[in-house]
């Protein structure tokens, strides 16, 4: 009998981690055995294949409510990875919509031209420390609090929890560090500031002062009283019998969350050397010193280090430049592996100096708890598959949720297909747009481009 379960998850309006994290407790499975693909946008309906150890579907009603739906699809051999997805498929309503907008236009240029390939706000997590951060953390070997911010995003995401005054009192703490963290952060990459390196100080400064307050709270609080997932229990019970061996605390921690805190720094470092390529070169022409990359697979937006031996060009000719087109232009995902364009090499050998006081290249990532080897990734995508419809009528709901199609299932849909509560203002259209984005491009970022947003 096949040792898995695939089912379909339905989510609305709630994200990845915390949708995984109420399964987990419901089936009574750990997270880590919870398989999926990709993670979905936290505002929306979405639907996705997951896979679940076969033996705990039997608490699988027990899972329907207004944010999370599950239903049984099939029972297969193995369990989804992530990445085993060719990509995904959206069907997004503007509304509010000036009559006067040339949307045809906006429309023609979104399908032409495309979008940037920003990684979107999702994959940098909700928690008060977002998801890079903590994988900077760990870069800088500041395991400890890294274990801290790990242990605390499980114990403030339980509502149970949130009864406890000692628990506001950090999670304040958090907030207020937070803040001050991204800020400074911002700051620090931003290389038109004069005030960088006295910000670089700051940086530092902050980071020690939160593991200072969390070493405090960590020493006097009485874990029993909490409710912690599955998923960490394991690991906070490995320190608080072993406080001094903090790098073993986190490898009871799933690999996955571990990677998933370096790929979020990896896209985080991203985003800044694409808007760095961008500012540079006021232009959407191929220059001398950028990477390209000629693919016959058309819904491939990463490549691999491998994979980039016979595939990466660099750009050294102005006859060369006529060869690209410029969505052919490849951004690094830094890794061991990975080589710098010169057009960038400057400016990441600034961002890690303020980041780890070392240039780019005396980094070594082998010597870390957790790194990925890297990849490239297209600068801009074009979208597939592309129509829009524009409606008069702004108040209609344009989209029917039709789980029964997915599903197989007579499960009715009503509840799922009901317009919410929305201003709607009077004189305006309503447009529904439909294209199909390959894996690892994000919706929330191509719609900037059609809703002109900076």
């Amino acid at each position: 009998m096949p040792g898995y379960a695939k089912l379909v998850l339905m989510k609305k309006n709630i994200d990845h981690s915390r949708a995984l994290s109420i399964v987990s407790r419901v089936l009574g499975v750990s997270s880590k055995f919870i398989g999926f693909a990709g993670i979905k946008d936290k505002r929306g309906i979405t639907y996705q294949f997951i896979t679940v150890p076969r033996k705990s579907i039997l608490g699988l009603n027990k899972t329907n409510s207004s944010q999370i739906f599950l239903e049984y699809y099939e029972a297969c051999e193995k369990e989804l990875r992530i990445g085993e997805l060719k990509g995904n498929n959206f069907n997004i309503i503007i509304r509010n919509v000036a009559k006067n907008s040339d949307v045809d236009k906006l429309i023609n240029s979104f399908s032409t031209k495309g979008f940037i390939n920003y990684f979107g706000s999702q994959r940098f997590g909700s928690f008060s420390i977002k998801s890079h951060l903590i994988g900077y953390l760990l870069l800088l070997k500041k395991y400890k609090l890294a274990f801290f911010l790990n242990i605390l995003a499980s114990i403030l995401i339980n509502k149970y929890n949130q009864k406890f005054d000692e628990l506001k009192s950090v999670d304040e703490c958090i907030k207020k560090f937070a803040h001050d963290i991204d800020f400074v952060v911002e700051r620090v990459m931003d290389f038109s500031s004069n005030d960088s390196d006295t910000l670089n100080e700051t940086l530092f400064e902050l980071i020690e002062q939160l593991e200072q307050k969390l070493d405090e709270f960590f020493s006097k609080s009485n874990f029993k009283n909490y409710t912690v997932e599955a998923t960490y229990q394991k690991a906070l019970k490995f320190y608080l019998t072993n406080p001094n061996n903090v790098q073993g605390a986190l490898q009871h921690l799933p690999a996955k969350l571990l990677t998933l805190y370096y790929h979020a720094f990896q896209s985080f470092i991203w985003n800044y050397l694409a808007s760095y390529r961008l500012k540079k070169f006021d232009n959407n022409i191929v220059q001398i010193g950028d990477f390209v990359i000629q693919s016959k697979d058309d819904l491939q937006v990463e490549f691999s280090a491998e994979q980039s031996i016979e595939l990466l060009t660099e750009v050294v000719s102005e006859h060369q430049i006529k060869l690209f087109s410029f969505d052919k232009i490849v951004i690094p995902l830094i890794g061991p592996n990975i080589k710098i364009s010169s057009n960038l090499l400057e400016y990441l050998n600034k961002i890690f100096n303020r980041l780890f006081r070392m240039n780019y290249n005396e980094f070594s990532f082998a010597s870390y708890l957790v790194f990925s080897l890297g990849s490239y990734r297209y600068l801009t995508l074009i979208p597939r598959n592309i129509t829009y419809e524009i409606y008069d009528n702004v108040r209609l709901p344009l989209i029917s949720y039709d789980f029964q199609k997915i599903c197989k299932t007579d499960y009715s849909t009503d509840n799922y297909s009901t317009l919410e509560c929305f201003t709607f203002l009077e004189n305006t259209s309503a447009v529904k747009v439909c294209c199909d984005l390959p894996k690892g491009s994000y919706m929330t970022c191509a719609l900037r481009e059609i809703m002109i947003i900076d």
